[in-house]
Order: structure tokens, then C-alpha cells, then sequence
């Protein structure tokens, strides 16, 4: 997906839709000089400390993303189902569940999990952290606007769970890593805090004629 080039800029393998409506590939030449806070630590493409060299995919690939949508704007105007078809060149689904019931969320991810095709949840743009108490009885903090990996589902003593990866390696404001950004969530606190779901769609299976 990224090939270095001998000039020391990289070229990103994306995809973008033609007028009929097939994902076709397309090629963007990008450098590595990012948009950084005055402490040099990434502005876009979170990856932990100042060293930026440390993990260069993601910036590397958001950057990419962003040349293809008009700038770094135009990520944010974008959701995460659009995302999953520039980088694989497949369909996926953007699906608000404000008004879906929790049966119908659990049967949505666990479906999408078992055939481990990726998803993700999404969080309301408030612009305010929300606060929760995980599935171990933990006080944390869900970040507003924000994307987050669906890892697994789970039942314990007849309590259903979700659990979710945090991009930015940290589970809130006050983790200090220690858990990788993983946690876990009870399908009803989930249900009150993610306000939509972006997945890969399975596979269509050929008509026979």
C-alpha cells in the first residue's frame, strides 16, 4: 500500500470510486512533512511523542487521504465507511443506530465480527468527553467526535460486552498506555455513547444464471 520512493517521498495505493460507481486504484505521492504542535509532536495522525519518524504509516496514509478529499478538512467532513473504501477498495456501510434498538446493534456487530470483516463505532460530535464506567466497573472517559475499533464481543454471566481499541493508544485523558487503548463496554452503556457503526460489507455471493 505505501512504496518508498528514491527521492525520500512515499506513494500511497488508495482507491476512489468512477462514475460507475467501481473502485478503481489510484496513486498519491506524498512527503513526510507534517503539521506538527510547537512541541513537534504530530498535529494530524496522532502516533504518540514528538518522534514522528517512530510510526509513519498513518500519517502517511491520512495525508494521502487528505490530498484525495481536499485537505485535511475534508477528513473530518468524511465518515469512517468512506474511509474503509478508500483504503480497501471495498463497500462498506455507514450506519446510524441512534435509533436502532440494542438487539439489532449486537446482531450487527457480532455478524460483521464473525465473518472478521473491520468495523468501527463512532461517537457524537458534542465536543465534550463523555463519561462511563467500562464493563470492570472502571470510571473512564469516551473522547466526543471520535473513531473506535471494534476488537471482539463478549457475554459474562448473561451481561453482553463490546470491546473497543482506542486508535490513539490510551483508553482516556489519564491512561498512560498501559492498556493499548483496549476496554470494554456492556452492550447498553455502548449503545448510549455510539451513535453509529461503519463496516466493511460481506462479500455478494454471484447470481447463478
Amino acid at each position: 500500500m505505501v512504496r518508498p520512493n528514491a527521492d525520500g517521498t512515499f506513494t500511497v495505493s488508495l482507491f476512489q470510486r468512477n462514475d460507475k460507481m467501481q473502485h478503481v486504484p489510484v496513486q498519491v505521492k506524498v512527503d513526510t512533512d507534517f503539521y506538527v504542535h510547537p512541541d513537534g509532536s504530530l498535529l494530524y495522525g496522532k502516533n504518540g511523542p514528538a518522534n514522528r519518524t517512530k510510526l509513519l504509516l498513518f500519517p502517511l496514509l491520512e495525508k494521502a487521504y487528505a490530498r484525495l478529499n481536499g485537505g485535511y478538512g475534508g477528513v473530518a467532513s468524511e465518515n469512517a465507511a468512506h474511509a474503509f473504501q478508500t483504503l480497501l477498495g471495498k463497500d462498506a456501510t455507514f450506519d446510524n443506530i441512534r435509533s436502532r434498538g440494542e438487539k439489532r446493534v449486537w446482531e450487527t456487530v457480532t455478524s460483521v465480527i464473525a465473518d472478521k470483516r473491520p468495523i468501527v463505532a463512532g461517537t457524537s460530535g458534542t465536543g465534550k468527553d463523555i463519561a462511563v464506567t467500562d464493563f470492570a466497573g472502571k470510571a473512564m472517559t469516551v473522547y466526543s467526535e471520535h473513531q473506535y475499533s471494534i476488537m471482539g464481543t463478549g457475554e459474562v454471566n448473561g451481561r453482553k460486552y463490546i470491546e473497543l481499541r482506542n486508535p490513539w493508544g490510551k483508553t482516556d485523558r489519564s491512561d498512560n498506555s498501559a492498556t493499548n487503548g483496549i476496554f470494554r463496554l456492556d452492550l447498553t452503556t455502548f449503545k448510549k455513547v455510539m451513535v453509529s457503526l461503519a463496516y466493511i460489507d460481506a462479500p455478494r455471493v454471484p447470481v447463478k444464471k
